[in-house]
């Protein structure tokens, strides 16, 4: 936990201290920002001691009595952490002056790019560099005495009590920012919305009104065929067939194969013709 809320000379003190000079020599907000989260990292982490170990035990007699240290599976691990967290740190000593023994940084100077530079291009002189420091380490212990004065002595009642003293701060901490709720609201309401908005789309324009409208235009221009060709084409077709039917009968009736009604038809024919001539020649 002291390695984590960043106090020197443990492991997360020189992590901690490399992020907040690089962000000094980039940006003074997001240093302001880096600071601030610093130590509300060592006040939760602090709190969740004071909640863990100190004061009278919160749960049932039953739950006590099955309280035990865990195998040496989960704290064996835990001491090698331990180990690292005390002395890893010494492998990344950020540089001062002269003095460069960051063997961390080293290593990985082929793939890092360094950023941790004021706005002229030049590294944080010394005297800046332990000011930082030293105003880091001030805000991990201050964030480290705020949790002791809420919780190590009140428990759950020192959380209440600030939480009744800043109702808005704590209402915001207890939603998370709200960040779930803004989440929601914009990208999982967002994207139901624009996905019912293509459905309807899709449903009601290219399945309705294209692929529907296509399919209602065809079938209308079918029937419209169909009804041109059986009572227009077919009908002209079987009109010349009856006319043709009905003439057939008629010249059949001519067609007898008797050679004397050959011959009457052939006198009448003659006499017509005569006569035609004789009454139009008179007149």
């Amino acid at each position: 936990t002291v390695a984590i809320a960043g106090i020197p000379p443990l492991a997360g003190f020189f992590s901690k201290d490399a992020i907040l000079a690089a962000a000094w020599g980039s940006n003074k907000i997001l240093w302001g920002v880096g600071l601030l989260t610093a130590g509300l990292t060592a006040c939760y982490m602090f709190r969740a001691v004071y909640m863990t170990f100190e004061g009278e035990f919160r749960g049932t007699e039953e739950q006590k009595s099955h309280l035990h240290e865990s195998p040496k599976v989960m704290t064996v691990p835990l001491m090698i952490l331990a180990v690292g967290s005390v002395f890893a740190g010494f492998l990344g000593i950020p540089k001062l002056g002269s003095f460069d023994w960051n063997v961390f940084g080293h290593f990985l100077e082929p793939v890092i790019v360094d950023v941790g530079h004021d706005s002229h291009g030049h590294h944080a002189s010394v005297t800046v560099e332990l000011l930082l420091m030293a105003v880091s380490v001030i805000g991990a212990v201050t964030g480290i005495l705020i949790a002791k004065n809420l919780y190590k002595t009140r428990g759950l009642e020192g959380g209440e009590s600030w939480a009744k003293r800043s109702p808005g701060a704590h209402k915001l901490l207890l939603n998370k920012y709200y960040v779930d709720e803004i989440y929601d609201a914009t990208a999982v309401k967002g994207t139901w919305g624009a996905a019912r908005s293509l459905f309807k789309f899709d449903a009601g324009f290219i399945d309705g009104f294209l692929v529907m409208g296509s399919r209602h235009i065809t079938v209308a221009t079918a029937l419209v065929s169909g009804f041109f060709d059986k009572y227009f084409v077919d009908g002209l077709v079987n009109l010349i067939g009856w006319i043709l039917k009905v003439w057939s009968r008629l010249l059949r009736t001519l067609q007898t194969g008797l050679v004397s009604q050959y011959a009457l038809v052939v006198v009448i024919g003659v006499f017509a013709l005569v006569c035609f001539f004789v009454v139009f020649r008179v007149v």
